[in-house]
């Protein structure tokens, strides 16, 4: 199930719903900004080993259960 939607750039923010179907209605509001939809493996394999922070919510309006925040930045001349 991809209930996951992933936003930003630099610091990404995985928004978990409740429902695959609750993702897709709030991809449906999106306009001009880029985004990801992903399941609960994706973003533990993608975001593996970086620094995250968890905020848990029940937001019964858009059916939200929690965010994920990261700060995806690997600096390429270090690598």
């Amino acid at each position: 199930m991809k209930n996951y939607v992933v936003l930003g750039r630099l610091w990404k923010h995985a928004i978990e719903f409740k429902t695959e179907s609750s993702a897709d209605r709030y991809i449906d509001q999106l306009q001009g900004v880029e985004y990801e939809k992903c399941s609960a493996e994706e973003i533990a394999a993608r975001f593996a080993g970086f620094k995250q922070k968890q905020s848990n919510f029940n937001d019964n309006r858009n059916d939200i259960r929690s965010m994920i925040t990261v700060f995806e930045y690997q600096d390429k001349a270090v690598a």
